[in-house]
């Protein structure tokens, strides 16, 4: 494989990532049982989206540049879930995803926590393949 100088760095990006998701499930369950406020949660939350998502896109990128194909492949569909999602995300006058208005309707709560626990997977099963593959 052309990449494997690239792989430990991926190793340590599905960590973090990983962590990143474990945290957001935890905090969309916090919301859930009225554990926390909105506005705390999303002001917690917010500032995390444009950093996973650059990082994937980098990562993305750099699976091109090794000629890791297949591990771009894997990839592409959520780089494009990430560019679709921040695209149409609601109206606020900050960055992020999560608007602290909507977030406590049970169909965006339901939404947002389902996105966390597949994104929490796909990191977790990419970790297995990059480690074992």
């Amino acid at each position: 494989r052309k990449g494997n100088g690239f792989i430990p760095i991926t190793y340590l990006s599905n960590f973090s990532n990983t962590h990143d998701f474990h945290f957001q499930v935890i905090a969309f369950d916090e919301l859930k049982v009225d554990y926390k406020n909105p506005i705390d949660q999303c002001n917690s939350l917010n500032p995390l989206v444009l950093p996973e998502y650059l990082a994937h896109a980098i990562f993305n990128l750099f699976y091109v540049l090794c000629g890791e194909f297949v591990s771009f492949l894997i990839n592409l569909p959520l780089l494009v879930y990430h560019i679709n999602r921040y695209r149409n995300r609601p109206v606020m006058s900050g960055y992020g995803l999560y608007d602290p208005t909507s977030i406590m309707n049970a169909d965006t709560l339901n939404k947002c926590q389902r996105e966390g626990w597949i994104k929490l997977a796909f990191y977790l099963l990419s970790f297995f393949y990059y480690l074992y593959g």
